[in-house]
């Protein structure tokens, strides 16, 4: 059984980094017979209106609703990472009858949310870009040189730092805890153990809020586990996606792999 093979599957970025940060696991995924979309660029680079207006959530919600209309895609599981995480959340509380199951990770919107500090200040430098990436990963060498400053080119413009700014501060504002009762789907959270963006303690605590919910840690990993540890994530996301086909078949109640 090839799990949700027939399902689609839509991958959302985060703030800095863009569509190759899910390489490995589009590629499992489409072994396995699964349509894949990737939003392709950082949200950060999105124009979603005014980014320090506190309609920014609402706005990417908007994008991510157009984004499956012009994909013709009617219903799809929605993973997301960072930002990109709280948007899938987002939009799962919203359109329900959208989305087959969530898979997120990095998820901000909790108060133990980290600003990078090198992103404080207006005068963005390589070296800080360097810094955001030694406080993302648990050891940097899932990233190149060449990765980490090509993303600095795209990100280092003045209105790309106010996103920045207005997208850190919509997800402090956001009431994630108010939505989470809310999302019927299943939910699978994984999680870095050395996240120190968002920690994972934090949702640990509050995946007892999920009715689907599970959580799965990953160590040796901070706060992309799609990029630092792919074969560890790709298997825990085949291995989700395949019980909640196995619940739908047999039309039981979805809570794949308890906590």
């Amino acid at each position: 059984m090839q799990g949700m093979s027939s399902a689609s599957v839509v991958l959302l970025p985060g703030l800095f980094a863009g569509a190759w940060i899910w390489d490995r696991t589009r590629t499992c995924l489409l072994a396995q017979g699964y349509r894949v979309r990737t939003v392709p660029d950082p949200l950060a680079l999105l124009d979603l209106g005014s980014p320090l207006s506190d309609t920014l959530i609402t706005d990417l919600r908007g994008y991510v609703s157009r984004y499956f209309d012009q994909g013709h895609i009617d219903k799809a599981v929605l993973c997301g990472n960072s930002l990109g995480a709280l948007a899938a959340m987002d939009f799962a509380f919203h359109f329900p009858d959208r989305v087959d199951a969530l898979v997120i990770s990095g998820a901000p919107g909790l108060p133990c949310l980290q600003k990078p500090a090198a992103i404080a200040s207006p005068a963005v430098t390589v070296e800080s870009a360097y810094a955001v990436a030694n406080l993302l990963c648990y050891d940097r060498a899932c990233l190149t040189d060449e990765r980490i400053e090509t993303t600095f080119k795209l990100l280092a413009h003045r209105k790309v730092l106010v996103n920045i700014a207005g997208a850190l501060r919509a997800a402090r504002n956001y009431d994630v805890r108010g939505i989470l009762p809310h999302i019927d789907c299943p939910v699978l959270m994984i999680w870095g153990v050395h996240d120190r963006v968002t920690p994972v303690e934090e949702w640990e605590h509050e995946i007892r809020l999920v009715k689907q919910g599970t959580l799965r840690k990953v160590h040796h990993c901070g706060h992309c586990p799609m990029l630092e540890q792919p074969n560890q994530f790709n298997a825990l996301l085949l291995e989700f996606l395949n019980q909640c086909a196995e619940a739908k078949a047999t039309k039981g109640a979805c809570h794949p792999g308890g906590r």
